[in-house]
C-alpha cells in the first residue's frame, strides 16, 4: 500500500510539474477551498443555528448577505493592497484573521454577535481571490496560467465540499464545533503562507 501511494503521488508531482509547483497549487487551492467553506458555513448550520441561537430564517439570510457585502466591500481595498505589498504576508494575516473570526463565531451568543463576527469574515475573505489570481500569474508561466487556474479551482470546489459537509456533520452535535472545525485549518494555513516564499513580481518568479 505504501509503494502505492508513493506511486500515486509521484505521478500527482509529475503532473503539476514538479514538488515545488505542487506545493504551491496546494496552498492556493487549499486558501480557495477554506474560502468557500468558511462563506458555506452559515448556510450548512442553518437549522442548529436557529435552535442554539434562537434564530429565523430571515436572520441568516441577513447574516449571510451582510458577509457577501462585506466581502465585496472588502475586495477594493485588498485588490489595491495585493499589487502593493507581498501577497504571501497578506494572506498569513489575513487566514490568520479568518481563524479569529470563526472562533468568534463559535463564541456568539445571539444574533448581534454572531452578524458582527460574519462581517468581519467576509471583509478579510475578500482578500483570497484577488491574491491567489496575482500569485498564480507570477509563479506559473503564461501557457500554463490556465490549466493551473483551473487546478486551483477543483482544489477550491473539493475544499468547499469537504468543509460545508464536516462542518455540517459537527453541526448535529455542536453547532460551536462546527466554526471551531474551520478555525483549526486556518491557522495552520496562515502558519504555512507565513514561510511561503513571496515570487517575483511581472511573471519573473516563475518555476
Amino acid at each position: 500500500m505504501d509503494a502505492r501511494r508513493r506511486r500515486a503521488f509521484s505521478f500527482i508531482e509529475r503532473l503539476a510539474g514538479g514538488p515545488a509547483r505542487l506545493k504551491i497549487i496546494i496552498a492556493l487551492a487549499s486558501v480557495l477551498g477554506l474560502q468557500g467553506a468558511a462563506t458555506g458555513a452559515i448556510g450548512s448550520m442553518s437549522e442548529a443555528l436557529e435552535r442554539g441561537l434562537h434564530l429565523s430564517k430571515t436572520d441568516i439570510g441577513l447574516i449571510l448577505a451582510c458577509s457577501l457585502l462585506a466581502g465585496a466591500l472588502g475586495s477594493l481595498p485588498f485588490g489595491w493592497l495585493v499589487d502593493r505589498i507581498a501577497r504571501t504576508r497578506i494572506l498569513a494575516w489575513a487566514i490568520c484573521a479568518w481563524g479569529v473570526a470563526m472562533v468568534l463565531s463559535a463564541c456568539a451568543t445571539g444574533f448581534v454577535f454572531l452578524l458582527f463576527s460574519q462581517l468581519l469574515l467576509g471583509g478579510v475573505l475578500a482578500c483570497a481571490t484577488p491574491s491567489v489570481a496575482s500569485l498564480v500569474g507570477d509563479v506559473f508561466p503564461q501557457t500554463e496560467r490556465g490549466k493551473i487556474y483551473s487546478d486551483v479551482l477543483a482544489g477550491e470546489l473539493i475544499g468547499t465540499g469537504i468543509g460545508y459537509l464536516g462542518a455540517g456533520a459537527l453541526a448535529t452535535w455542536s453547532w460551536r464545533a462546527g466554526f471551531a472545525a474551520l478555525s483549526l485549518p486556518a491557522f495552520a494555513l496562515a502558519w504555512w503562507f507565513g514561510r511561503l516564499r513571496e515570487p517575483a513580481r511581472g511573471g519573473r518568479g516563475v518555476l
